[in-house]
């Protein structure tokens, strides 16, 4: 089985990160992609913007609301700082048969030489660096996939024209109580409301 691996904060999830997904399911051909909200990102430097994880798990099950999705809480479960290469070891051993690909913001793929354990990580997957800016130096991209991480396993680099928002400005929109319903799924705007998430002073 192809099983893609998309992994985030999602706080909150928006119709940018699904837009994504659905790229990256039809380019690559998925049976399935797994959605996994990180617990702690080791990526993340202001730790404390992020709401309780439940509730960042229960919007991506409202996000990702298609047959091709599973979303799991297999960083979340863990409560810790969540790496890359431990999720990838337990999914290898939950699915010893299928074949993983990691998809990550064209953003981090300069940096993926300092990823934790990451030659480990390219032996475990094919990895999927998706554009997410107009003005992404693929040149640069793909001189470093060559030259750097092409000679410990698979990546493949996938220009695409991105939903151009970030959780951080949906965020500061629903603080200021500013319309989000061009970037959030509906069933998920309902729920930061019934739950009064990413309202100053509140988790």
């Amino acid at each position: 089985m192809r099983t893609g691996i998309y992994g985030g904060s999602f706080n909150p999830v928006h119709l940018g990160h699904r837009r994504l997904a659905d790229f990256m399911c039809r380019t690559l051909q998925l049976d399935r992609c797994l959605i996994i909200p990180a617990y702690v990102s080791p990526f993340k430097v202001n730790k404390t913007a992020a709401v309780d994880p439940v509730h960042r798990l229960q919007m991506c099950r409202l996000a990702f609301d298609a047959p091709q999705y599973e979303v799991s809480d297999i960083e979340i479960s863990a409560h810790s700082t969540s790496y890359t290469v431990q999720t990838l070891e337990k999914l290898k051993e939950q699915y010893p048969d299928d074949t993983f690909f990691l998809i990550i913001g064209s953003d981090m793929l300069l940096s993926f030489d300092k990823w934790h354990r990451w030659q480990d990580i390219l032996k475990l997957c094919t990895l999927c660096a998706v554009s997410r800016c107009e003005d992404d130096p693929l040149q640069e991209l793909t001189d470093f996939a060559e030259s750097v991480l092409q000679r410990e396993g698979n990546v493949g680099i996938f220009p695409f024209k991105p939903l151009e928002i970030s959780s951080t400005v949906v965020r500061e929109k629903i603080a200021a109580d500013a319309p989000t319903d061009a970037f959030l799924h509906p069933a998920v705007a309902q729920y930061i409301r019934d739950h009064n998430l990413y309202i100053e002073g509140t988790q």
